[in-house]
């Protein structure tokens, strides 16, 4: 990920985690969900990302995707 070197790695991942939290407080599940993903390419042990990424079931996310549709 060559983005990475422009930002540092901590940088990045705290922004991250603050958008994570945003799309989630904001009921944008897709969207918490593909920030997720970047989240934990940067760091795979991440306490923000492996909590929302539990919170986001199969179900809630299938339903925000009916809304899109």
């Amino acid at each position: 990920m060559e983005f990475v070197k422009i930002i540092s790695p901590e940088k990045l991942e705290k922004e991250l985690e603050n958008r994570v939290k945003a799309a989630y407080a904001d009921k944008d599940y897709l969207r918490c969900n593909n920030l997720i993903k970047h989240l934990l390419k940067v760091n795979s042990t991440n306490s923000v990302g492996l909590y929302y990424q539990g919170k986001l079931t199969p179900s809630l996310l299938k339903e925000t995707k009916a809304k899109w549709v």
